[in-house]
């Protein structure tokens, strides 16, 4: 018989088991806790958010809350104690059947659920989980819209989907909606950080501990778009990695960023796009095809999300601006590692002369044009974030208007009196020769 023994991932590990253990969840978790403690729980829900962010653990939980015989509706705690909260301890989910939709899309798929469904479950409520609504058809779709309006006595409806957007209003309008939002990257690092340092404990390696920087945690958190399972399976990666190194007596240098991304480049979708081209070479130099361009390349959903991307847009911006307020780069985002290759990227262009060493003067920012920037870039993910419409709609429309606010205030780019006048006309010097970078 063999020897080797198999052990549960990370994010199977620590899957959250209670409301409160969603991170950085507030608001659905207050929304939830208000529904149960009211006894007026909906039959029909609808949970949306990226994958891996909690949309599955969230329904389980629903389900284990409305069937716990004994639920502490005061606290809002499920018993422990009941046949039902025993069952799911070992991880069974009783009267609860998951179906995914990635495979099985089609009526006939929506047929076999609604003649399936029983009468009399065992527990408090028969619960269906739908996951990937977003894959199912028009008529598929159409077919759930009366037991989602009225779902049979003790029967719960809860669909899953990464793109409300491929969704039937009619089926929208139906369900109570909940959004599991992407964690924040500090408080994704926090949690990354915690749950290093429980398992290097756990499993007998505490000299692992302090080898992966705080730095690290967070350029992993940033990768992983907000989705604590795909933070998980990278952090889970690492500690293999350190492990091995410390086995065979090699030092692995986790600070570099370079070498970090090499080990989590295969569980993490870093991101491909140059966003120099977006930002630099679009929008502060006023030019409106070039912009449109890689803006509607960024929209592409075979790349990472839309949202996700505009966040990190909207973070090197932030920083692009701090490097004229801030020369002595106390803000901590000019002192990231990612932020070097932008800064690079920044330079070079600033640098670019003519054919006779004459600044080409292609860039053109100015305080008042960063200012604008900042906010339509602010509004653009929050529409994004809010699914209001197509990506590529907002995308193009935030581009014009981005070019639009820098072509408006170019006249005063080339004043001395602008912070960003040797960005934009000489290059990003800022007194190397007083000392500064």
């Amino acid at each position: 018989m063999s020897s080797l023994k198999t052990k549960e991932s990370l994010a199977v590990t620590y899957r959250p088991k209670y409301l409160e253990d969603l991170i950085d969840q507030d608001e659905l978790v207050n929304s939830l806790k208000g529904q149960f403690k009211s006894g007026a729980l909906p039959r029909s829900i609808l949970i949306t958010g990226r994958t891996g962010s909690g949309k599955t653990s969230s329904a389980r939980m629903i389900a284990h809350y409305i069937n716990c015989e004994e639920f502490d509706k005061e606290n809002c705690r499920p018993c422990g104690k009941c046949r039902y909260c025993e069952e799911v301890s070992r991880g069974i989910y009783p009267d609860v059947e998951e179906i995914n939709f990635s495979e099985q899309r089609g009526i006939e798929t929506v047929r076999s659920i609604i003649n399936s469904i029983e009468y009399s479950a065992q527990s408090n409520a028969q619960v269906f989980i739908l996951d990937e609504m977003q894959c199912i058809t028009s008529a598929a779709q159409n077919a759930i819209l009366k037991p989602l309006e009225e779902p049979p006595r003790g029967v719960v409806f809860i669909l899953l989907t990464t793109d409300p957007q491929k969704l039937l209003d009619t089926v929208k309008n139906r369900c109570c909606q909940f959004q599991v939002k992407p964690v924040g990257t500090e408080v994704l690092a926090n949690h990354l950080l915690s749950v290093f340092n429980k398992e290097i404990k756990r499993q007998g390696f505490p000299e692992l501990k302090g080898l992966i920087s705080n730095e690290a945690f967070l350029n992993i958190a940033a990768w992983s778009k907000g989705q604590v399972r795909q933070g998980l399976a990278s952090l889970e990666t690492l500690i293999f990695a350190l492990k091995d190194a410390s086995d065979n007596n090699k030092k692995l240098d986790l600070t570099n960023e370079t070498t970090l991304k090499q080990f989590v480049s295969n569980q993490v979708d870093l991101p491909e796009i140059d966003f120099a081209r977006y930002l630099i070479e679009g929008i502060y130099i006023g030019k409106l095809g070039p912009a449109l361009a890689t803006g509607l390349k960024l929209a592409n959903p075979q790349n990472s999300s839309a949202q996700y991307i505009f966040e990190k847009l909207m973070h090197w911006h932030r920083a692009t601006f701090f490097l004229f307020v801030d020369p002595k780069e106390q803000v901590p985002e000019l002192r990231e590692m990612g932020f070097a290759d932008w800064r690079a990227s920044l330079e070079a262009m600033a640098e670019e002369k003519d054919e006779d060493g004459t600044p080409t003067r292609r860039l053109m920012l100015t305080v008042s044009s960063a200012s604008e920037v900042s906010l339509l870039l602010l509004e653009l993910v929050e529409k994004l974030n809010a699914h209001v419409l197509k990506p590529e709609d907002l995308i193009v429309a935030y581009t014009i208007k981005m070019v639009a606010a820098v072509r408006k205030h170019k006249d005063r780019a080339y004043t001395r009196k602008e912070p960003f006048y040797k960005f934009n006309c000489e290059a990003l010097l800022l007194d190397r020769k007083e000392g500064g970078s």
